[in-house]
C-alpha cells in the first residue's frame, strides 16, 4: 500500500469516525428527549378526572411509555453498535497508524541503502577515471626518465667532442699515438683517433684505431 492509498484510507476512517459521533450525539439526544417525556407524561394526568377516566388516562400514557422505552432500546441498541464500529475504526486508526511509521522506517533504511550505493558507485567511477590519469603519469615518468638519460649520453658526448678541441690538430699528422696508447684514457683515445681522421680524411684509419 503506497503512502497516498494509506492517506486516503485513514482520510475515509475519520471522516466514518466524525459522522458515527454526530449520530451517536444525536441518539444520546432522542435519549434523554425520551426520559423527558415519560416524565413529562407522568405528570399530566389529572387528578380532579373520575377514577376511570385516570385509568383510562394511566393505561394510555403506559401504552406510550412502552413504545418509547421499545424506541429507547432500540436506540440504545445503535448506541452499542455505533460504540463497537467506532472501537474497530479505532483499531484500524492504529493499524494504519502503525503501517505509516512502518513504511516511513522502510523508507529511511532504503534512503540509506541507495545513499551507500551511490558512494559506491562514485568510488568505482572515481577509480575507473583514476586508471587512465595514472597510466598518463607512468607514461610521463618514462619519458621523463628516457630524457634524462638520453640528456646524460648527450652529455657525455658533448664532452667527448669538447675534448677534441683540447688537443693541438696541427701536430697529429703524423704523430704516433698507438706508441702512448696504455697511457691515454678512454677520452683522450677517441679524441685521437677521431683528430687523425679529421687531419688525415682516413675513415679506415678511424675504424682500426678502435679494433
Amino acid at each position: 500500500m503506497s503512502q497516498s492509498d494509506v492517506a486516503i484510507k485513514f482520510k475515509d476512517i475519520v471522516d466514518s469516525k466524525e459522522k458515527l459521533d454526530e449520530l451517536f450525539a444525536t441518539n444520546i439526544q432522542k435519549y434523554n428527549a425520551i426520559h423527558d417525556k415519560i416524565a413529562d407524561d407522568n405528570n399530566t394526568i389529572d387528578n380532579s378526572l373520575p377514577l376511570d377516566k385516570q385509568y383510562e388516562e394511566y393505561n394510555k400514557l403506559q401504552e406510550i411509555t412502552s413504545k418509547t422505552l421499545e424506541n429507547q432500546n432500540e436506540f440504545v441498541d445503535q448506541c452499542i453498535e455505533l460504540s463497537n464500529k467506532l472501537r474497530d475504526i479505532t483499531a484500524k486508526m492504529d493499524s494504519l497508524i502503525l503501517l505509516v511509521n512502518k513504511q516511513k522506517t522502510d523508507m529511511s533504511e532504503h534512503h540509506q541503502h541507495v545513499i551507500s550505493q551511490m558512494v559506491e558507485i562514485d568510488k568505482k567511477l572515481c577509480e575507473k577515471e583514476k586508471e587512465p590519469l595514472l597510466k598518463q603519469i607512468e607514461e610521463i615518468e618514462k619519458r621523463h626518465i628516457e630524457k634524462q638519460a638520453c640528456l646524460k649520453h648527450t652529455k657525455e658526448e658533448e664532452e667527448k667532442v669538447a675534448y677534441l678541441f683540447t688537443f693541438p690538430f696541427s701536430t697529429l699528422k703524423n704523430f704516433d699515438w698507438k706508441s702512448y696508447q696504455n697511457e691515454l684514457t678512454e677520452q683522450q683515445i677517441f679524441a685521437v683517433a677521431f683528430a687523425s681522421y679529421v687531419q688525415n680524411k682516413n675513415f679506415d684509419a678511424l675504424k682500426k684505431s678502435f679494433n
